[in-house]
């Protein structure tokens, strides 16, 4: 796995030594899976992309980036603040 700064956000790649997979993510998720179509449309919600290939006999490699720079505040369920500031709807700023 490696982390690295790119272009105003954080590249995650996390590669696999197994025999790899048909490496197409697809559009909808078959009954009862979501893993990698959800990465996808996690990483799309925050301006970022997710992608992933694989080799025949070799593992396959997810590649994803998000922004770290993103003006968009990052909201928390109701019950779920901190006792710091309780009923307040904290946000990721810069």
């Amino acid at each position: 796995m490696t982390i690295a700064e790119q272009d105003g956000g954080l590249l995650v790649q996390v590669q696999d030594d197994g025999v790899g997979f048909a490496a197409e993510i697809p559009r909808v998720s078959a009954l009862g899976h979501m893993g990698l179509s959800s990465m996808r449309e996690r990483a799309e919600l925050q301006g970022g992309w997710c992608e992933l290939w694989s080799v025949p006999a070799g593992g396959p490699t997810v590649r994803f980036w998000l922004s770290v720079t993103s003006e968009r505040p990052v909201r928390i369920a109701p019950g779920h603040e901190t006792s710091a500031s309780p009923g307040a709807t904290p946000a990721l700023t810069r």
